[in-house]
């Protein structure tokens, strides 16, 4: 892409895919809202079918959907992308990159935090309450950022 704006027109639909049956029809889904709003989609499950019929490794999927995610400014994360490895390692990478970050059902959101373990930053999301919040847990090495002694119900911000 030549001119900046139009990279980050170029959007990134990131979410679980392994574990799940219905991640075609979620993808999809997103896909069309994102085109009906303007934007560029890049949906990695089209490559996802031929990848899984010639066998590939997970790893190699990741390879695959990582160099998609290169060409994007933007990335949309799908509900429930908490539980998925592969999407956190999306969200760090674009976190990394610059990227404009959106959730489903939700706005547009930085709050940066740094875990105490392995000093990654990082940006929290609650895209239900459509606010950052404070996570429990690094998306990198999983630690707790948990203050010893208190559990999750006590430091959610998202109330």
């Amino acid at each position: 892409m030549k001119n900046t704006s139009e990279r980050y027109k170029v959007v990134y639909i990131a979410g679980p895919i392994s574990g799940t049956t219905d991640y075609l029809e979620r993808f999809k889904r997103a896909e069309e809202q994102l085109r009906e709003d303007g934007y560029i989609p890049v949906n990695p499950t089209i490559v996802s079918e031929p990848l899984i019929a010639a066998g590939c490794e997970y790893e190699e999927f990741m390879r695959v959907t990582h160099e998609l995610l290169r060409v994007c400014g933007a990335i949309l994360l799908l509900c429930d992308w908490e539980s998925s490895k592969g999407t956190l390692r999306e969200l760090t990478y674009a976190l990394d990159n610059d990227y404009d970050i959106y959730c489903e059902t939700s706005g547009h959101f930085y709050q940066t935090e740094m875990c105490p373990k392995c000093l990654l930053s990082f940006t929290s999301y609650n895209y239900g309450k459509k606010k950052a919040i404070h996570s429990h847990y690094c998306p990198s090495c999983g630690a707790s950022l948990l203050p010893e002694g208190c559990d999750a119900s006590e430091t959610d911000l998202s109330t």
